[in-house]
């Protein structure tokens, strides 16, 4: 039995079985929802398998963003997830909503077998078990990325990481030309992926191989023992590979950098100073969803049972019996990745003016997951302490069950509607009505000369509204009188245009420019002039009848990357086959199998939790359910009535006793009583007894999210944080509400439960003391 167990690893396939779980509300539901920021990444998906169906593989330029006016979010936004997507598209004709979803699932299943393949391969099949389903498990893994954010780029990067280091230990191990082109490409995958992901990743990973080259031979006893030495040169190719396989991004996004605008990062939200994570948060268990609430409500946590499995296995240092110093090593990345999402890096943080780029301490819940998830399979080694057979059945099955009992929270996120048509006529119809642009969150990546953005072109919106394929994106006003210009074809990286003009013009492009950009006709080259202020083309054109190609190229840097990224290539290929790296080493490592009494009582624990979370999806557990005005999360409840459209259900009042120059926290719960006609502003005023100011908080949107979007069966939970002015004197003070429209400068009239008005804000039952 034990050899059947072996041949198929079924702890692999337990594995996979709770991954499949974890990732059930992708497999079982269509489409992909809105209002997180998956909406971005598809409408990226889209542009890229544009570009594709044109023959341009490896596209820099978004044509359809900025009101049509395009930019080079693809020179320096790693693209790999949208390739995926797009291609996956274009193979299942499924379109980029499918194509997204896919890459969301594959990040989940290969993160999940990455990790037990590493785990397993250094540590033994039991403990890579436990860590493989601690992994799908993760909350910022399976729930808060591809789920509460929609992060698909930042997801896969995830999923790799376990790869990389499963891929660089059997090189470091074995030196295999296999492991070597496993190793480079993994690597080349997630710095294609996500570059901050990689970057910690990349991080983590030099560590652990400085570690193991240079730190563990000086614990073994017999140095003969040591193989990893003589594999040094094959990491090196490995890793140099890697780079030189995504060169084609990231030499061009770090040499160009100059030539997009990135000045608005480190500012307002995304200051990082305003978002490290209270160290309670990093080990509290999972919040109930509700089912009522129109976005879900979440910590940033590293989950409750993964950290207490985790500490079991820090604590494993410490026994001499079942002591592995790469133990130490997982322990220093878990501190040091906790250290760095916490208050207490904010000197670090200040002190390298690049971790600003990073902009959320919460990024580091990935890598405190590669170094968390290995020591919960290291809390195994403490049943070897007490030799008894049934303990070490029940000790993995019992990990699992806790895993799966903590997660069931999150595995019922709320259901979605379709996505709806992807299209350039519905983007461009949301960047009209303010919901984004570019899909940046600053104007990040947009030209440096480009000092502020132009209004939409009526002409030009009409064409985009019209779905229209090729769309005449030039400045007809400023033409001579008899000059046509004519669009013979309009792709994502070029235009080409027919010229007629009997005198010499100006033609001005609806294109920002960015370097790369080249105008040309017959072989001879225009030069290209850029607009002031909007940064746009302006070409200089001869008179006479002529065909006008203007065309993005690859500047000297592209060049370079894209020679070295080929070069990789060759070399990857030449690899595999040539002798340059040995094919084998002979017998492999000896895994021992897991045993059939501990497998069997974990497939069991497995089958009731996932029985578990069927029931509980009809029965509604591990869920609250607020409907009509009952907002259940909410601490206090209360009602107010603002232009007959937007109601006030409840608020939570925080810590109501502040020092003169403090913070306060409160909660607003909103609800839509009717689609909301316009979008409202909100304002928070603190003021004392006598009606005067000490504090306030403004928002564009209450709860972040525009209310003209808003449902009538959904709350939104409107967070709020007013600092109190240092001056202000000791007393009791109130809070008070109130909406208004910023364009017209109106304030809504607010009323009560029975219809009394009560003027243009709302009171705040609660009482603020201000001491002394």
């Amino acid at each position: 039995m034990n050899k059947i167990f072996n041949k198929f690893d079924p702890g692999l396939l337990i594995v996979i079985v709770a991954t499949t779980l974890a990732a059930w509300p992708f497999l079982s539901q269509s489409s992909l929802p809105t209002g997180t920021d998956a909406e971005i990444h598809i409408f990226r998906a889209f542009q890229i398998e544009r570009s594709i169906t044109e023959g341009v593989f490896y596209p820099r330029w978004a044509p359809d963003f900025y009101y049509g006016n395009g930019y080079p979010i693809f020179n320096y936004y790693a693209p790999l997830a949208y390739h995926l997507a797009a291609y996956y598209s274009l193979v299942t004709s499924l379109g980029v909503v499918a194509g997204s979803k896919f890459v969301l699932i594959l990040a989940a299943y290969v993160g999940s077998i990455g990790m037990y393949m590493f785990v397993a391969n250094r540590w033994g099949r039991v403990e890579a078990m436990v860590s493989g389903v601690a992994w799908c498990f993760s909350p910022y893994i399976f729930f808060l990325e591809p789920h509460a954010r929609g992060e698909i780029a930042e997801s896969l990067a995830i999923g790799i990481s376990p790869v990389i280091f499963w891929a660089f230990d059997k090189v470091r191990a074995s030196g295999t030309k296999y492991s070597v082109v496993i190793a480079a490409l993994s690597l080349g995958a997630v710095v294609l992926s996500h570059p901050l992901t990689a970057l910690v990743a990349y991080g983590f990973l030099l560590v652990f191989l400085l570690w193991e080259f240079w730190i563990t031979p000086l614990t073994l006893v017999d140095r003969s023992r040591n193989r990893s030495s003589s594999n040094l040169y094959a990491v090196g190719v490995a890793i140099l590979l890697g780079l030189g396989l995504s060169a084609l991004y990231w030499l061009p996004a770090g040499f160009e950098r100059d030539a997009v605008r990135m000045d608005y990062y480190g500012i307002g939200h995304y200051d990082f100073r305003r978002h490290f994570i209270d160290l309670t948060e990093l080990i509290a268990p999972a919040i109930w969803s509700d089912s009522g609430a129109a976005f879900p409500v979440f910590r940033f946590s590293l989950g409750s049972i993964q950290v207490s499995l985790g500490m079991l296995g820090v604590a494993t240092v410490f026994n001499r019996r079942i002591r592995r110093f790469d133990t130490l090593l997982m322990t220093l990345g878990l501190f040091g990745a906790t250290y760095m999402m916490t208050s207490a890096s904010q000197g670090l943080w200040e002190m390298i003016p690049p971790m600003r780029y990073f902009q959320f301490p919460m990024r580091f819940l990935g890598s405190a997951a590669l170094a968390i998830v290995p020591l919960c399979g290291m809390s195994m080694r403490w049943v070897a302490l007490t030799k008894s057979k049934w303990l070490a059945a029940l000790a993995p099955a019992v990990a699992i069950g806790l895993l799966v009992w903590a997660a069931m929270p999150l595995m019922y996120p709320q259901k979605w509607s379709e996505f709806g048509e992807v299209s350039s006529a519905r983007f461009h119809s949301e960047e009209l009505q303010g919901k984004w642009f570019g899909t940046t969150c600053c104007h990040d990546f947009l030209p440096v000369d480009v000092e502020f953005i132009p209004p939409p072109d009526p002409f030009i919106t009409e064409q985009f509204l019209r779905n229209e394929k090729q769309i005449e994106k030039f400045d007809k006003g400023s033409f001579p009188a008899g000059t046509v210009v004519e669009v013979i074809e309009s792709r994502t990286q070029s235009d080409l245009l027919r010229i007629s003009s009997e005198e010499p013009f100006d033609l001005k492009l609806f294109r920002f420019y960015f370097p790369g950009w080249e105008a040309s006709s017959g072989g001879e080259d225009f030069p290209i002039e850029i607009t002031e202020p909007d940064g746009r083309i302006l070409i200089d054109l001869p008179s006479g009848e002529y065909e006008l190609l203007l065309e993005m190229t690859a500047t000297p840097v592209r060049g370079l990357a894209n020679a070295i990224s080929l070069t990789s290539v060759i070399v990857v290929v030449l690899i595999l086959w040539t002798n340059w790296f040995r094919s084998s080493t002979g017998a492999s490592k000896s895994i021992g199998p897991i045993a059939a009494s501990s497998l069997t009582i974990t497939a069991i624990v497995l089958v009731l939790g996932i029985g578990l979370k069927i029931v509980a999806g009809n029965k509604g557990w591990f869920q609250y359910h607020s409907s009509g005005r009952n907002v259940h999360v909410a601490e206090n409840s209360m009602f107010a009535s603002v232009a007959n459209e937007i109601e006030l259900l409840g608020y939570d009042a925080g810590d109501t006793l502040i020092d003169p120059g403090e913070s306060l926290d409160i909660v607003l719960y909103w609800k839509a009583d009717v689609i909301p006609t316009r979008n409202y502003q909100v304002y928070l005023h603190l003021r004392g007894e006598d009606g005067e100011l000490w504090g306030q908080s403004d928002k564009v949107n209450p709860a972040s999210f525009p209310t003209s979007r808003w449902s009538t069966d959904k709350y939104v939970r409107d967070e709020h944080v007013i600092t109190v002015a240092s001056d202000a004197p000791a007393g009791t003070y109130q809070v008070h509400v109130g909406l208004w429209d910023h364009v017209t400068g109106e304030r809504f009239l607010s009323f009560d439960s029975n219809g009394w008005l009560l003027g243009e804000s709302i009171p705040v039952p609660a009482k603020y003391t201000i001491k002394q």
